[in-house]
């Protein structure tokens, strides 16, 4: 698997920043109606079973390889690009970025990077129909943890990022929501401003001090975790290898560093946040396909298709009921 320095600098560099400029609301790629969603885990488990042992791409895929890449919903000024200034100036407010029933008093925020951004969907319709306002304040490849990280992009940039963070954090408190959605990608090696690798336990702490933060403004906090990240981009493999998908994709033990559990686990012990494992939701019993019920999973190597987002809603909506988010 490429290093992820050089997968971001490829990926979310020329990806993300073109994202963030996507007209507000619009679907971009969406392939027709939209897959019914999964029921129920086990439906859902005996579809990524199934997929596991599939060499070939299945016909009529959902949505097709050359709508995959924009299978995604704008959400313009939501997600703040990476090349933004220091502050949350560039993000629209909460005018802009309130999903869900606006008028409701009960706010949920969906805070993080890009990968709290891919749930804004499934977020909106939710807010619809339990009467929640879903407020999206995310910024492209910045960490949630509080640390001076580096953020793969520039020094300058990582900097911006820690700013921004603070910035939000403050909105988020001014908002006073009934629970909070966190999402990010957790690096795989986090590094210091030097970019030097930090190790286990400071990330750990810089990550628990977030949660602290976000716990002390609601108690209904819920750490929703990551996806496998393939190591080459997702579309362009099964375009090239059309008979050999399986190789395009990863096992299940390959996938867990990018899903952190057990970094999750440590931190919601210490702040007692709820961890949210997605992992059932993307990978069978020992592999992580890249396709499930003839519906495309990813977008590229970071990103969830929108369809595939909204056919895990059902499963989504009974974990945050269950946290008391919702």
């Amino acid at each position: 698997m490429k290093s992820l320095v050089s997968i971001m600098c490829s990926s979310i560099v020329s990806g993300l920043l073109a994202v963030a400029s996507v007209a507000t609301c619009s679907v971009a790629g969406a392939s027709g109606a939209d897959p019914r969603p999964f029921a129920s885990q086990s439906a859902l488990t005996a579809a990524l079973t199934a997929a596991s042992s599939l060499n070939s791409l299945p016909t009529n895929v959902s949505p097709t390889l050359s709508k995959a890449a924009t299978d995604y919903t704008g959400w313009a000024g939501c997600l703040t690009p990476y090349t933004a200034g220091p502050t949350i100036t560039s993000w629209l407010g909460v005018s802009h970025c309130g999903m869900g029933e606006w008028q409701s008093k009960k706010t949920i925020v969906l805070y993080g990077d890009s990968q709290a951004w891919m749930w804004g969907d499934d977020l909106d319709q939710l807010g619809h129909a339990l009467g929640y306002r879903v407020v999206l304040l995310a910024r492209a490849a910045c960490e949630v943890a509080d640390a001076p990280l580096w953020n793969y992009q520039s020094l300058q940039s990582s900097k911006n990022c820690t700013a921004f963070r603070h910035a939000a954090l403050k909105e988020i408190a001014a908002l006073h929501p009934v629970g909070v959605v966190v999402v990010d990608l957790k690096p795989r090696s986090p590094e210091n401003l030097q970019q030097q690798p930090i190790g286990t336990a400071a990330y750990v702490a810089a990550l628990s001090k977030t949660m602290m933060t976000l716990r002390a403004i609601t108690p209904n906090v819920v750490l929703l975790g990551g996806h496998p990240v393939p190591g080459v981009d997702p579309t362009t493999c099964m375009v090239t290898h059309p008979t050999h998908i399986t190789g395009c994709a990863m096992s299940r033990s390959q996938a867990a560093p990018d899903i952190a559990g057990d970094t999750y686990r440590v931190v919601t012990a210490a702040t007692g946040v709820h961890y949210a494992p997605t992992d059932s939701w993307f990978c069978g019993p020992t592999f992580c396909p890249l396709v499930a019920d003839k519906t495309l999973i990813y977008t590229d190597q970071y990103h969830i298709t929108r369809t595939y987002a909204l056919r895990l809603m059902p499963l989504l909506k009974k974990l945050l009921v269950a946290d008391h988010v919702m």
